[in-house]
């Protein structure tokens, strides 16, 4: 930004001292950079139009392979490998089209730039030689090209800008309509309530907008939202129930043992300072609720909102949390919002309110007891806990109550499922009458195949520049064409230098006996032309063949992605994720 406005202020003074140089000349150097300006405002807008339709091609291409990641066991097993590659390789191609449009357009915009940048010496020069009739002198020419180096600099600089804010502009729309786009509300769907003491339970079918219901409710303010998977620092246990409020030890203590923490942290080495992320490294799912659970219970907020903290956890760990901690907000004149698919607990008497929602309405708000029987027939899987949802409950063991997924390394040789098979079986039953618990899994079983980190140890990251060896894997889909683009370069810079030397010999008069100075002039004008023109084809050809290498290591990486086995990706899927 500095340097863009010092391109911008420092032109009058070049203006000024090149006037002094070669006179009125200097004026037609203004009227060409003028020129450069309407041009750059001009391709300008034809990227900004580029720009977006290029957006929408990365967004499909985004979804096209997010798709792809969603449904690759389905894809596996009905061998759509090829359809989805030719899915993705149409996105691609579209995007790359884009691409070059711009790079195209970018390269034009260079190109005039670049001319006009000629056109600045040129017009000086002619009007000294052809108009004032006066011979070019070293002494005025270089002084003129110090000066107009600058001026030239400031004309380069501006298609960068509006080249910048071509690409920036579609980008703050995109922000500026998401913040600004009004909410899809009627009066069809509003329904006023009142969030008073007690605990208030709301029920419905999944996507039935409950979990929407309370972030609205969150939104205004109004209380403490304990969601699904909160969110936990890169700090310890202790710091993650704290957040950020000042310690007390027999308040912290209390909110641990009401969630049943303390038998958890027991089996850590580190206990209350284990190190966690923000997704739950070393913590199973249920884990990570009873953490948001007692990060509630220590803020000591007037108003609760769980969203479905229950289901995270099995029967038993649901029942203590019931025990100690809902029915202890309710003890205390709290106002509780819990959301639920648990209809075991909707006939307990602490429940003030239970709330049905159904396609984003509220159905029906009042105590379980005075719903209307019609309701209550029609959503009865929602208000009645049949026995076969018992005991569905009952035999239930939540899969997110089991050891998260830890970040292990694979022997480098692995092992084969009917080694692992052999071992359980046998081992097992070496462990008959134990606990099952996180230190028995990681030390008795898990570490005869994997190698279990130590997570409290500082990561490791790459710092530098990038290798050549992924330059080498760019470079070579270029072929001899990396040869051509050398060749131009040195071209270029040959074509550079003889106009420089030119117009040396031209302002010392060693040509002049020769040459008359129409005849230097031309010759400058054709140097400064030979330049300009090898300047935009080099950019040409090397946009043409960086997209020709960009789209074969495309297609070679979505090769590779659909060969690899579901598990595999599954896999890496989720450790991308943490």
């Amino acid at each position: 930004l500095a340097q863009w406005t010092w391109a911008v202020v420092s032109l009058p003074f070049v203006f000024y001292f090149l006037h002094k140089t070669v006179g009125n000349g200097a004026f037609l150097g203004v009227c060409c950079l003028l020129s450069s300006a309407f041009t750059s405002r001009f391709f300008g807008r034809r990227l900004h139009a580029i720009q977006v339709h290029l957006q929408k091609c990365r967004d499909n291409r985004t979804s096209c392979l997010q798709a792809f990641l969603t449904s690759v066991k389905v894809t596996k097993l009905e061998s759509l490998q090829d359809i989805w590659l030719d899915r993705l390789e149409q996105a691609r191609n579209m995007e790359l089209i884009e691409l070059a449009r711009i790079q195209y357009v970018s390269a034009f915009s260079c190109l005039c730039g670049a001319l006009l940048s000629l056109a600045v010496p040129v017009s000086m020069f002619t009007w000294r030689v052809l108009i004032d009739h006066r011979p070019l002198d070293a002494r005025t020419a270089f002084t003129a090209l110090a000066w107009i180096a600058q001026m030239q600099w400031s004309i380069s600089t501006l298609p960068s800008i509006y080249n910048a804010w071509a690409g920036l502009s579609p980008s703050f729309g995109r922000i500026a309509d998401a913040l600004l786009e009004p909410d899809q509300a009627n009066q069809s769907n509003l329904h006023q309530f009142q969030v008073s003491k007690g605990l208030l339970v709301v029920v419905g079918a999944t996507g039935s907008g409950k979990s929407t219901l309370l972030n609205n409710l969150a939104s205004c303010n109004t209380g403490l939202l304990c969601p699904q998977r909160p969110f936990l620092l890169n700090s310890s246990i202790e710091e993650n129930v704290l957040f950020g409020m000042k310690l007390d030890q027999d308040r912290l203590d209390d909110a641990i043992k009401r969630t049943g923490l303390d038998c958890d942290l027991a089996s850590f080495p580190a206990g209350q300072l284990t190190q966690v992320g923000p997704n739950g490294v070393q913590l199973s799912g249920g884990q990570r609720a009873r953490i948001g659970l007692a990060r509630a219970i220590y803020s000591d907020s007037n108003i609760i909102l769980l969203d479905d903290v229950l289901s995270a956890v099995d029967r038993s760990t649901g029942s203590h949390l019931w025990s100690n901690v809902i029915t202890y907000f309710h003890r205390n004149g709290k106002s509780v919002v819990l959301v639920t698919h648990e209809l075991r607990y909707l006939a307990s008497p602490i429940i003030d309110c239970v709330i049905l929602m159904d396609q984003g309405q509220i159905i029906v708000s009042s105590p379980l007891n005075s719903i209307p029987s019609h309701i209550r027939e029609k959503y009865r899987s929602f208000l009645v806990d049949s026995e076969n949802d018992d005991n569905h409950v009952r035999g239930r063991s939540s899969d997110s109550d089991i050891v998260g997924p830890q970040l292990m390394s694979p022997r480098e040789n692995g092992v084969a499922l009917s080694e692992v098979y052999n071992f359980l079986s046998s081992h097992l039953q070496t462990l008959k009458g134990k606990v099952i618990n996180a230190d028995l899994i990681n030390n008795r079983i898990l570490s005869n195949f994997i190698d279990i980190p130590d997570h409290n140890a500082s990561e490791n990251k790459n710092t530098g520049s990038v290798t050549f060896s992924d330059f080498s894997v760019y470079l070579d889909e270029f072929g001899v064409y990396i040869y051509v683009l050398v060749a131009l370069a040195i071209s270029l810079s040959i074509a550079s230098v003889s106009a420089n030397i030119w117009l040396a010999l031209w302002s010392q008069g060693e040509s002049s006996s020769r040459w008359s100075q129409h005849k230097c002039l031309t010759i400058y004008i054709i140097l400064g032309l030979i330049e300009c023109l090898l300047m935009c084809y080099q950019r040409i050809i090397l946009t043409k063949y960086s997209l020709v290498a960009s789209a074969n290591i495309h297609r070679k990486m979505a090769s590779k992605l659909v060969e690899v086995g579901p598990t595999i990706l599954a896999i890496a899927i989720k450790l991308m994720k943490c």
